[in-house]
């Protein structure tokens, strides 16, 4: 189907913007013009070329004439040259300048010739013949061999020829002529020429007057025929056929195109039929839209260098809006029409304006992307609104034209709205129920760690019960062995006396490892009273004093209400910690106990700046029997774990390794 001059247009400019100017083309153009007909051109063509031939055949007449004219003078002046060379022998040999005269005279009849002189073997003027005063009293040539005729620079021809005696020289003739009769005989036979090449120009005029007929009549006949059938649209029509010849072959080869057009024309024709029904029939939203202005500024951006596009637009949002309202719609179907809220689908040709919003362009910002790099499909999800002001989300898909194509993109958009909240709400799902698992997995792994450590603290139990007695008993013997060797000898020497320290330090160690152990396995119930914790902390600072190079600060809220917990309990959790602070930090430090108020309760704090606590060794910290100390058996922490739980309460740790660690133990108050 054949297109209007509109959409033939832009594509017709294209290509002459795209291909290379044929200069020969061009020249040709200028010089015959875009409104003359084949028919003069042809007439010019012929009569150019007609006078052409002419111009050259006359110039290589002119050309030879004058070699030929310019040869003979040479010869004739050379000729005359040597006679009077030898006439003048005598008049050389005897200096009779009289004789040398006479027989120069004898060249006055001869018109072409201005000058005529006999230099004796001195080169000294011996006689001229010089009507024209030019003759000079020395030669003007060297004397020599005989010199071949030349053209002066003043347009004369002279000669010079030597007049020898044997093998001796005893004189020069030197002659000039003037060439006025060559030029004045070339002159009559270019008038004579000219006259020749108006006659030719004349009758190759009138002859290809009529003969260019043979060539373009059927040209323009092929022409009308063109014309015919271009307004018409009708590529039925068929130019007339001739006999022979090449234009006969390009009249059937015009013939043979039309036919092609015409099938073409038809399945195009079909194809276009087809392609509307089913644009405008689809349930999916289609647009078809002219994007050449935005190829040709993502063209220039190339041009200037810009390789990441995608940085260059990221940085340049203002060339993205731009190019944004460079896209032109050109068609929209029934199903954008419902999709849109439009009350007919002139409301959404044009601009884009109406249904971009703001989050509309990160994407367009892609889509530039996508057409820079000459991509032909380009998918992604958006955001726009309908011409009612309700946002919708979109997937939109859209088919990009290839370089050479017509700059149209057919863009097809799905209303996924629903999909995406449906999307949403089982992703809050999934969450919800990834934290109930989470949490439930919680409530297990506790309840699991709770057994664990029940089982553990029963086995501790069972075995402290079964073992206490057996070790205290040796432990009050060794106890008592020492007190009783003190005692009877107070005066032995500091090497035994260290050895019985030893042995009584280690006794109450252990004493201590058996009654932590009865701790942990067999907790009393908690005895719980009112206290200040300000009495707490002095009573467990009293008892375990600083080590030299550990500083102490205490704050402590003076309006904090007492705690309600079993004394004896906390303060044993209270000394564990304060404990382990001063033996995390063996090079000296800082311990840092504050009390503040917490949720019907208070909170103690034991911030050291020690060596801290490794992230792995957090979870098992409170475990029984854990421990990074070289001699600790990993019950103290347990035991305070077990004590804070029993009065209500609990103990929090935080640390890093070389950063110190914070035990925070939380105590409840009377209404906890």
């Amino acid at each position: 189907m054949a297109m209007n001059d509109e959409e033939r247009s832009p594509t017709a400019e294209g290509r002459g913007t795209r291909d290379a100017p044929d200069s020969g083309f061009s020249f040709r153009n200028r010089f015959f013009g875009d409104r003359m007909t084949i028919r003069r051109k042809l007439v010019i063509i012929l009569v150019v070329t007609s006078m052409l031939a002419v111009l050259v055949a006359s110039s290589a007449f002119i050309v030879l004439s004058w070699f030929t004219r310019r040869q003979a003078l040479e010869r004739d002046l050379a000729s005359m040259a040597r006679a009077i060379g030898h006439n003048c022998e005598v008049a050389l040999q005897f200096y009779i300048p009289e004789d040398a005269e006479r027989i120069l005279a004898t060249v006055e009849a001869r018109p072409a010739i201005v000058l005529a002189c006999v230099y004796d073997a001195d080169g000294q003027l011996l006689a001229a013949y010089d009507p024209e005063a030019r003759a000079t009293s020395a030669l003007p040539l060297e004397a020599g061999p005989e010199v071949e005729p030349h053209q002066h620079p003043a347009g004369l021809l002279h000669v010079s020829h030597p007049v020898l005696l044997g093998n001796r020289q005893i004189g020069t003739v030197y002659m000039e002529a003037d060439m006025r009769e060559i030029w004045a005989e070339m002159g009559r036979d270019s008038l004579m020429l000219a006259g020749v090449a108006l006659l030719a120009l004349i009758g190759s005029y009138l002859l290809s007057s009529r003969l260019q007929g043979l060539i373009s009549d059927p040209i323009l006949a092929l022409a009308a025929t063109a014309r015919t059938i271009s307004e018409a649209e009708d590529y039925s029509v068929r130019a007339d056929r001739l006999a022979g010849g090449e234009m006969a072959t390009l009249v059937e080869a015009f013939n043979r195109m039309l036919e092609a057009i015409e099938v073409r024309d038809g399945a195009l024709l079909v194809s276009q039929k087809r392609y509307q029904a089913m644009f405008h029939t689809a349930e999916v939203s289609l647009w078809e839209q002219d994007i050449s202005e935005v190829q040709r500024m993502m063209r220039e951006l190339s041009s200037q260098g810009v390789s990441d596009f995608r940085d260059y637009l990221e940085e340049h949002p203002d060339f993205v809006a731009r190019a944004a309202g460079q896209v032109r719609v050109v068609d929209v179907n029934a199903a954008t029409v419902k999709m849109f809220d439009a009350g007919s689908k002139d409301e959404l040709l044009g601009s884009l304006d109406r249904v971009f919003v703001p989050e509309s362009l990160p994407v367009f910002r892609e889509e530039l992307v996508a057409i820079a790099e000459g991509r032909q499909t380009f998918e992604a999800e958006a955001i726009q609104q309908t011409l009612a002001g309700r946002r919708i989300v979109v997937l939109m898909s859209m088919a990009l034209p290839r370089e050479g194509d017509l700059p149209q993109a057919i863009t097809s958009i799905m209303d996924i709205s629903e999909r995406k909240a449906t999307e949403e709400e089982l992703e809050r799902h999934r969450h919800h129920l990834e934290d109930m698992v989470a949490e439930r997995t919680e409530e297990l792994e506790n309840a699991r760690d709770a057994l664990v450590r029940q089982e553990r603290l029963a086995v501790l139990g069972q075995l402290a019960g079964g073992v206490s007695h057996e070790l205290r008993n040796p432990l009050g013997v060794i106890s008592n062995a020492v007190y009783f060797l003190r005692s009877v000898m107070p005066d032995a020497d500091d090497r035994v006396k260290e050895y019985l320290e030893i042995i009584a330090s280690e006794v109450r160690s252990s004493d201590r490892i058996v009654a932590g152990l009865l701790d942990l396995s067999r907790t009393r119930p908690a005895e719980r009273g009112d206290v200040r914790v300000a009495e707490l902390v002095a009573t467990v600072l009293e008892k375990q004093p600083p080590p030299d190079g550990i500083e102490v600060a205490t704050d402590i809220d003076p309006a904090l209400q007492p705690v309600h917990v079993d004394v004896q309990q906390i303060s044993q959790v209270l000394n564990n910690l304060v404990t382990n602070a001063y033996q995390a930090m063996p090079g000296g430090g800082t311990l840092k106990i504050k009390a503040t108020a917490a949720e019907d309760g208070a909170r103690i704090s034991f911030a050291d700046t020690g060596c801290g606590i490794p992230e792995e060794d957090m979870e098992k910290l409170f475990e029984p029997l854990f421990t990074t100390k070289a001699r600790g058996i990993g019950l103290g922490l347990s035991v305070s774990k077990n004590l804070a739980e029993v009065n209500g309460g609990s103990i929090e740790v935080e640390g890093e390794v070389d950063q110190g660690s914070t035990f925070t133990v939380v105590l409840p108050g009377r209404d906890g």
